[in-house]
């Protein structure tokens, strides 16, 4: 309860407008989404009880690291390959009645222009346990006037340090996400089959969050 009061607070405090488009589904569940910022972290907390999947490097960001280490994230080390057997293990141990895991399959964070092919070995679990997998897909916008939403929000990780693009993120006066559910979850015993259905699924869905550059540059001048 208290996290969904801190997401909430946090996205109203940034100026953040949330949309929820569908029904989120109800714990226990495992949930696979486009990955495009942190901004995502409180827009998923704001709607749905769950804990997420997170690459290592997250821990030790500023500011954002801690906040996320304290809502029982599941850091995976992907530097290692054995790590997925530690991590499947903690996955079985976080699904309960109270609260439902969401990976972001992409494995990277980018700027919203499309969704990247999914990463199926965080699927392993579910495929292996027969467990259905839902969907969603999160998109950003900003008004006319402010830096486009694929600037200042999407976050492709390579392109900005992290305090760099959290500054450029609290100079925005007002943004909307959108987070839209998907309908039906997707079953299937092998891992790589599953990530591409759910690819396939969150694509249909997907509003990219870039604008064309003649839409930029007017909201530049």
């Amino acid at each position: 309860r208290w996290v969904r009061y801190w997401a909430r607070y946090s996205i109203w405090l940034t100026g953040g407008k949330l949309t929820v488009i569908g029904t989120p589904p109800k714990p226990p569940f495992v949930l696979v989404s486009n990955h495009l910022t942190y901004v995502d972290v409180p827009s998923f907390f704001a709607t749905i009880d769950s804990v997420f999947v997170s690459k290592m490097e997250v821990k030790s960001w500023p500011i954002l690291g801690p906040i996320v280490a304290g809502v029982n994230t599941i850091f995976v080390d992907r530097s290692r390959r054995s790590d997925i057997l530690r991590v499947n293990e903690l996955i079985a141990e976080q699904l309960d009645d109270e609260h439902g895991l969401i990976v972001f399959p992409e494995g990277t964070s980018t700027e919203g222009a499309e969704v990247l092919p999914f990463k199926p070995s965080l699927l392993a679990f579910p495929a292996s346990q027969g467990l259905p997998v839902h969907y969603a897909s999160i998109s950003y916008r900003t008004p006319p006037g402010e830096i486009p939403a694929h600037i200042s929000i999407g976050w492709a990780v390579d392109g900005d340090p992290f305090l760099t693009h959290l500054l450029r993120f609290f100079s925005i006066k007002s943004y909307e996400v959108e987070v839209r559910y998907g309908a039906e979850p997707v079953l299937a015993s092998d891992r790589k089959v599953l990530a591409e259905e759910l690819w396939n699924r969150i694509n249909e869905e997907f509003v990219p969050s870039v604008i064309k550059d003649s839409e930029c540059q007017m909201s530049h001048s």
